[in-house]
C-alpha cells in the first residue's frame, strides 16, 4: 500500500504543491510502522497538523502473455498538447521509431488532441511496459510541455478477434463521435486509411495490405482493395 503524507490546513489560495522527496520511516497510530514518501509541507511556524491519505492501489497489468493489447494514455490533466498537426506528427514518427526499436506490431491507432488509443502486441525486445516508458519518454523529450503525460495508462487484454475489431471500430471513429470529422477517413493521424485503401503512413501497421506487400514485393493487389476495403467500411 502507497500512502501520502499531507497538511490539511494549508491555505489551498496559496497554489502550491507538496513536493515528494525521498522515502522515510513515519509513526502512526497503534504503535504501526509503514514507508511512505516524505512531502515537503508548506505551512506557517512549528506547529504543523498532518493527516494520512491512502493513495490508489497500483494497478495489476497482465503483460508478457501473448495478447493484443488495447492502449490508452492522455496527456498531463488531459491537456490538448497533440491538437496541433505537428505534435500529432510528431507522435506518430516516435511510435514507428519506438516500434522498429523493440520489435512489436502496431495493428492500429489514433491520435487524438489529448489522448491516444493504440493496438500492439507484446515486444520481442524488452516488456511492453517499458517500450511504452521509453515511447512516453521520446514524445516528451520532443516537446516543450511539462509534465506532458499522466503516469498511468489503461491496458485491456484483447484475445479473440471480435474484441480486436470491436477495439479497431471504438478508435477509429473516436474523432467522429468528437465532431472532429464527419468521416473517419477525414482524421489524416489514425490507422483508419489505411485499412480501407492500403495507403502507408508514418506508422507500420501490421495487416492484409502490409502482408500482401511483403509478399509481392510492395505491389498493392488489385481485386482484393474492394474486399478490403468494404470491410473497413462496415466498421464506421
Amino acid at each position: 500500500m502507497q500512502y501520502l503524507l499531507v497538511n490539511p490546513f494549508l491555505d489551498k489560495s496559496v497554489g502550491i504543491q507538496p513536493s515528494i522527496r525521498r522515502v522515510v520511516q513515519v509513526r502512526i497510530p497503534a504503535n504501526q510502522q509503514i514507508w511512505v514518501p516524505q512531502v515537503r509541507i508548506f505551512g506557517p511556524g512549528r506547529d504543523r497538523r498532518y493527516i494520512l491519505i491512502f493513495m490508489t492501489e497500483r494497478l495489476v497489468r497482465y503483460q508478457q502473455c501473448g495478447d493484443m493489447h488495447f492502449l490508452t494514455f492522455s496527456c498531463y490533466h488531459r491537456l490538448p498538447y497533440l491538437a496541433s498537426p505537428e505534435a500529432k506528427s510528431l507522435f506518430e514518427d516516435a511510435l514507428e521509431r519506438t516500434r522498429r526499436k523493440y520489435g512489436f506490431v502496431v495493428t492500429g491507432y489514433v491520435v487524438m488532441p489529448e489522448h491516444v488509443h493504440l493496438l500492439v502486441n507484446e515486444p520481442q525486445q524488452t516488456t511492453l511496459d517499458q517500450a511504452i516508458k521509453a515511447f512516453k519518454l521520446s514524445v516528451t523529450l520532443r516537446r516543450g510541455e511539462r509534465p506532458f503525460w499522466q503516469a498511468r495508462y489503461y491496458d485491456f487484454n484483447v484475445f479473440t478477434e471480435d474484441k480486436r475489431v470491436e477495439k479497431l471500430r471504438y478508435m477509429h471513429r473516436n474523432p467522429v463521435v468528437r465532431g472532429l470529422v464527419e468521416k473517419p477517413e477525414d482524421w489524416l493521424w489514425s490507422s483508419f486509411r489505411h485499412y480501407a485503401t492500403g495507403i502507408e503512413g508514418t506508422v507500420e501497421i501490421e495487416s492484409e495490405w502490409t502482408g500482401w506487400r511483403r509478399e509481392h514485393g510492395g505491389e498493392l493487389p488489385g481485386p482484393k482493395i474492394r474486399t478490403w476495403g468494404t470491410q473497413m467500411q462496415a466498421q464506421r
